[in-house]
């Protein structure tokens, strides 16, 4: 693939980000991405439904720099970025010559609405290059023949090379799958309060920095909407993996894989609540002390059927500190 880096060979790597290491039940489970439109969720008395068909949707956006010439040279991805719909974009340097993008290279123009909406994310971000700067090309299919390297850790399994020529790069991920709620009871949840996701009944599952989940239609909240908005870790297991098949049990079942500690200040009675939309066409009201933010926007040809602004609790600009089972400072 031209001038990418080997995984062969030892590189700097990224190794944030999404869920964790046993994620590729969702792809044998019908993780596909679907069309916009679909079923109302909750009463239909209750203001901020969302039109996506019942079931969980999942937005993952991740982002790379390149620093100079010891910058990564490959990001780590989480098994549930196989067969989903992805988009990669990568910006490079902009010479004297007209940008062209190498179609023998696998790259194409991007299409006008993922470069519009490369701006605040891609480049003209805090701590990446301006836009104005760069060549921004689409990589055709980016993650065919994506394999396993030894270099990720177990919850990332998949390695994808970065053009060493990539200053900024941007992969954006949508999917849709069928939820299981059995044995949840019926609780109609307010607006912020917590909720458990339904990817949490596969007891390896974590999640991580990257991702937002949406349940569409689960019995726990008022109006169906159960979000996980860039949470890490599980609902039940606030101090993470303990040993290499285990976690500290808190509540419910315990998680078995490899479990991301919470953030301290990110615990997820904020992360993981109730929520409803916010915008058009039947829009609710949020909390004062929470916020109306648009998620799972695409930057790829086909819209995640969730698309739209959630009542969400601000999260930190910084994750700090982590819950510790030495400390037992999250005990509550």
């Amino acid at each position: 693939m031209g001038n990418f880096v080997s995984g062969s060979r030892r590189v700097p790597i990224y190794a944030g980000a999404m869920l964790a290491k046993r994620a590729r039940w969702l792809v044998a489970s019908g993780l596909v991405a679907l069309g916009c439109g679909g079923l109302a969720s909750g009463s239909d008395s209750e203001p901020g439904q969302s039109s996506a068909q019942p079931g969980v949707h999942v937005s993952y956006r991740r982002v790379a720099h390149r620093a100079g010439p010891e910058g990564p040279s490959a990001l780590c991805l989480p098994s549930v970025v196989t067969g989903v719909e992805c988009l990669l974009l990568e910006g490079r340097a902009r010479g004297s010559a007209p940008c062209a993008c190498d179609e023998s290279m696998g790259l194409h123009e991007p299409s006008a609405a993922a470069l519009k909406a490369s701006s605040g994310t891609l480049c003209d971000a805090p701590g990446r290059s301006a836009c104005s700067g760069l060549c921004i090309c689409e990589r055709a299919d980016p993650l065919v023949g994506l394999t396993v390297d030894e270099q990720c850790p177990g919850a990332l399994p998949y390695l994808l090379a970065i053009d060493t020529e990539a200053l900024e790069v941007l992969l954006s991920c949508q999917a849709s799958a069928t939820a299981e709620w059995s044995g949840v009871s019926q609780e109609d949840r307010a607006v912020g309060e917590a909720c458990v996701p339904s990817l949490e009944q596969e007891p390896r599952i974590s999640f991580a920095d990257g991702v937002d989940a949406l349940d569409v239609g689960t019995p726990q909240c008022a109006t169906g909407l159960c979000l996980a908005h860039r949470f890490e870790g599980r609902t039940d297991c606030p101090y993470g993996s303990v040993e290499e098949n285990g976690c500290v049990e808190q509540s419910g079942p315990a998680g078995t894989g490899q479990v991301a500690a919470q953030a301290l200040n990110w615990r997820s009675d904020h992360a993981v609540t109730c929520t409803c939309r916010c915008d058009a066409p039947d829009p609710c009201v949020c909390p004062d002390d929470m916020v109306c933010e648009p998620l799972f926007e695409s930057l790829g040809t086909v819209a995640s059927p969730a698309r739209g602004s959630y009542c969400v609790y601000p999260r930190p600009i910084g994750l700090e500190g982590q819950c510790s089972q030495s400390l037992q400072n999250c005990d509550d």
